[in-house]
């Protein structure tokens, strides 16, 4: 049985679903992958569309909660949202996320962005939290681990400590961001009943309904660190369709933070 369930939107950026789908296809625990499309309608021939198991062409924008309505309908243990401008670096990702998962007997929610809440500070004032950040905190101790050896083998011998030092390597967080957020499916079924049409800040939501609005239940994990490529660009981040440049976005941000986690 297939693990793992990613769940896409598309909207603005068709052609970065088109060059997504088949690198997340070609992971080695071959995920199953559900598309929501809020955007032009597909026209049917697209190479990428014979690797998405479930599409649904929706008549009007419904933002980001359908990706979770699809994602409770979904056979597989574990699913998750992964947004376009994310892409995998090697095949491996997914298996060796779940491979510490399982291995560290972890609950809630796993991504590589996460926030820590501060109590009386603004969302945007919080804690954020990047897996490529977290090897740089290990201390240097660690790094006497790495035995001697001509350049070109110490090299490979640090990229694999590097690797398997990340396995047990995570940051608790209050909450997930929605760009990449993973879970089992049981958690979302049994915590997340409602789904809502304008409020895009379903992240917080989630992760306030599996965390049961207690801090520190869901993990960034440092075995994201460099396994994907961020192709968000500046023209991108700034652009009218950037959800985190839309006005009210951190105001909003505020609110579900203070309703879905009251008390943080």
């Amino acid at each position: 049985m297939t693990a793992l369930t990613v769940c896409l939107l598309n909207c603005h950026r068709p052609q970065s679903i088109a060059e997504l789908v088949p690198v997340l296809a070609n992971q080695s625990i071959k995920p199953k992958i559900f598309l929501w499309n809020n955007g032009e309608k597909f026209k049917g021939d697209e190479p990428f569309l014979r690797h998405i198991t479930w599409l649904v062409e929706s008549s009007e924008n419904r933002k980001f909660w359908p990706r979770w309505m699809m994602a409770a309908h979904a056979e597989t243990d574990f699913v998750c949202s992964w947004d376009d401008d994310l892409k995998p670096r090697d095949p491996d990702l997914f298996r060796d996320v779940l491979l510490v998962y399982h291995e560290l007997q972890l609950t809630g929610a796993v991504g590589p962005f996460g926030v820590g809440f501060i109590k009386d500070e603004p969302y945007e004032s919080c804690h954020h939290h990047k897996a490529n950040k977290m090897m740089a905190t290990m201390p240097k101790s660690k790094w006497k681990l790495v035995p001697k050896a001509p350049r070109e083998a110490r090299r490979q011998k640090i990229r694999f400590f590097r690797r398997e030092a990340s396995r047990t390597m995570v940051a608790p967080v209050d909450m997930i961001k929605g760009r990449h957020l993973l879970l089992p499916r049981r958690e979302l079924l049994d915590h997340v009943s409602s789904w809502e049409k304008d409020n895009g800040e379903d992240d917080i939501k989630i992760c306030g309904g599996v965390a049961g609005g207690l801090p520190g239940k869901h993990n960034v994990l440092a075995v994201y660190n460099n396994r994907f490529v961020d192709t968000d660009t500046p023209e991108d981040v700034d652009s009218a369709h950037a959800w985190s440049r839309r006005k009210g976005h951190s105001a909003k941000r505020q609110k579900a933070r203070e309703l879905f986690f009251p008390g943080l």
